[in-house]
C-alpha cells in the first residue's frame, strides 16, 4: 500500500507515477497494468497536470503498461453523470461487452469495438472549443490479457447523460444480449428524437399514402422533442409463440389468457369467416396450424393483460437465475422508447424508418399487400401494390432491420406499449419532454406498429392507436424491453 495523506488542494501531495511502478515492480503478477484517466495538459504543475511527458516504454518494469486517458498536452474529460471519466467510461463499456477482454488493441481508436468512442463522448459534453482527447499508452510487454470475467446475463445499465446522443439514421449498436428463453435484446443508446408526425391527411394522399373517409391522425400532433436520457435494451424481435409458451407453459393456472378467462376466446379466421370465438387463443387463431410451424412468427390473441403478466414472469425468472440484477426488470416499452426505436436513429422527418415510400414494405415489412387484398380485404386504407409474401403473420426477422437493428418494427403485428392511451397528451407537452409515461387513469392502452393487414398508412412510425387492457386479436402482440428501475 502506498501510504501518502492526500489533498486535493495541494497537487504536491498526489501521487506520482514513479511510486505507483516502483510498488509494482516488486508484485508477483505476471502482468501489471496502471490505468491513469487525467489530465496532462500543465507542464508547470509539479504533479498530476503533466503526468508521464517524460516516461516512455523503457522506463516501465518488465511486464508493465501503462494506460493514459489522453496524450501529452491534453486534458483528460469527465462528465458528472459517468461517475468517472471518458477514458474510464470506455473501458468499462468493453468489460460489459465481453466475457474475457484479451489482447486489447492499444491503438488512438481506443478499445474493443469502439473506434473513436472516447472523443465521441468528449465531443458531446461540449466543454472546449475544439476538445481533443487521444488515448496513449506505454507497453513493456508482448501481449495483455487484462482477464477481467464480467458474469454472463448481468447487463449494464447507462446511467443518463445530459447531452444526447447522436443518434443520426443507420446508427446500429453493438450490444446483444440474448436471454434464457432465447429472447435476443439490443442496447440502444439515449438520445432524442421528433415524436408524432407534421402531416395532415391530405398531405399523406399526396405523398402516395392511402387513408379512408373517417381517417383522423389528430392524436399524433402536435410533433414534439422527446428525449430518452437513459440506455436501454429491447428486444430484436417481436415476441414469439415459442417464447410466450414458455411462460404459459410455467404454470397454466396463473398464465391463462384473458381469451380464455372470459371464454370469449380470441380472433381468427377458418379460410371463410374472420371472427372472434372460444377456440381462437394464441396457439390458435386458425391460419397458424399446424402450430409447430408457426412457433417462430410472433404470438397474437395476447391482451395487454397478458403481456405484462409475461413481463413479471421473465423479470422473476431471469433474476433468480442471476441473469439480470435485482435493479432490472423486464416491461413493455413506453410509448416513446417504442417510437424512439422504430425511427431506427433518424429524427422524425420520415414516415417510416426506411423512407416515405409504402411500396418498400416488400423488403420492409410485413403489411397489407397484394396476396393479402386476395384473401381478406377492408376498408381502411389500399393495399400496397407488390407482395411481401405473407398472407398473415410471417416469422419474425425476414424483412430487413432498421437503423437500430431492429426488426418488424413496422407490420408483422401491432405491438403494446406501457401507457394508457390519451389522444391530448400531446397537445400537453412544451419544449423539450424528457422519458414521457402516460400512466393517469384510463381506459385504452397503446398499441403501435400495424400489423399484417393493416395499409401503409396505420404502419408509419407516428400512428398510433388504443384498447382495452384485455382487447386481443389475430394482429397484436408485444415486444419487451429491459432497463433499470427507476
Amino acid at each position: 500500500m502506498l501510504n501518502n495523506k492526500i489533498f486535493v488542494g495541494d497537487p504536491n501531495t498526489l501521487l506520482s507515477i514513479d511510486q505507483f511502478l516502483a510498488k509494482m515492480a516488486g508484485s508477483p503478477a505476471s502482468q501489471r497494468v496502471l490505468i491513469a484517466d487525467c489530465c496532462r495538459f500543465d507542464s508547470t504543475a509539479t504533479r498530476g497536470r503533466s503526468v508521464g511527458s517524460s516516461m516512455s516504454t523503457a522506463d516501465l518494469p518488465k511486464n508493465t503498461a501503462v494506460l493514459f486517458a489522453c496524450s501529452e498536452d491534453q486534458k483528460a474529460y469527465e462528465h458528472r453523470s459517468w461517475g468517472h471519466g471518458a477514458f474510464t467510461k470506455c473501458l468499462l463499456e468493453s468489460m460489459e461487452q465481453n466475457s474475457l477482454i484479451s489482447s486489447i488493441a492499444f491503438d488512438v481508436g481506443g478499445l474493443p469495438n469502439k473506434p473513436g468512442r472516447v472523443q465521441q463522448l468528449v465531443d458531446q459534453i461540449k466543454v472546449d472549443s475544439d476538445p481533443t482527447q487521444i488515448p496513449a499508452f506505454l507497453i513493456n510487454v508482448p501481449a495483455i490479457d487484462l482477464g477481467l470475467k464480467i458474469r454472463r446475463g448481468t447487463l449494464p445499465i447507462n446511467e443518463p447523460t445530459d447531452e444526447p446522443m447522436d443518434t443520426s439514421a443507420d446508427q446500429t449498436t453493438d450490444e446483444e444480449y440474448t436471454n434464457s428463453i432465447g429472447m435476443q435484446l439490443k442496447l440502444l443508446p439515449a438520445g432524442d428524437f421528433l415524436m408524432g408526425s407534421t402531416e395532415t391527411k391530405a398531405e399523406l394522399e399526396r405523398m402516395g399514402i392511402s387513408t379512408y373517409d373517417t381517417f383522423d391522425n389528430s392524436d399524433e400532433q402536435p410533433q414534439h422533442r422527446v428525449k430518452i436520457s437513459r440506455d436501454f435494451y429491447l428486444g430484436v424481435h417481436e415476441v414469439t409463440l415459442s417464447q410466450f409458451l414458455q411462460y404459459y407453459n410455467a404454470d397454466k393456472v396463473n398464465h391463462k389468457t384473458d381469451a380464455e378467462k372470459d371464454g370469449k376466446g380470441g380472433w381468427g379466421y377458418d379460410g371463410t369467416n374472420f371472427e372472434q370465438k372460444r377456440s381462437y387463443v394464441a396457439w390458435n387463431t386458425g391460419w397458424n396450424q399446424p402450430v409447430k410451424d408457426y412457433m417462430n412468427h410472433p404470438v397474437v390473441n395476447v391482451s395487454w393483460n397478458d403481456a405484462v403478466s409475461f413481463c413479471e414472469w421473465l423479470t422473476k425468472t431471469e433474476q433468480a437465475a442471476g441473469r439480470i440484477t435485482r435493479q432490472q426488470e423486464y416491461r413493455l416499452p413506453s410509448e416513446a422508447q417504442w417510437e424512439y426505436a422504430c425511427r431506427g436513429g433518424s429524427r422524425g422527418s420520415k414516415l417510416f424508418s426506411f423512407g416515405n415510400n409504402g411500396e418498400d414494405f416488400v423488403r420492409n415489412g410485413n403489411v397489407k399487400d397484394a396476396a393479402y387484398a386476395k384473401e381478406l380485404n377492408n376498408k381502411y386504407g389500399e393495399p400496397i401494390i407488390g407482395s411481401d409474401g405473407y398472407v398473415f403473420t410471417s416469422p419474425v426477422g425476414k424483412f430487413q432491420s432498421n437503423g437500430f437493428g431492429l426488426f418488424d418494427m413496422h407490420g408483422n403485428v401491432l405491438e403494446w406499449c406501457e401507457d394508457v392511451y390519451d389522444s391530448k397528451v400531446y397537445g400537453l407537452r412544451s419544449s423539450v419532454t424528457s422519458d414521457p409515461l402516460v400512466s393517469a387513469e384510463g381506459s385504452y392502452r397503446v398499441d403501435r406498429g400495424g400489423s399484417w393487414s393493416s395499409a401503409p398508412v396505420f404502419c408509419r412510425s407516428a400512428s398510433r392507436n388504443g384498447y382495452t387492457p384485455d382487447f386481443r386479436i389475430s394482429g397484436l402482440g408485444f415486444r419487451v424491453s429491459l432497463s433499470s428501475v427507476q
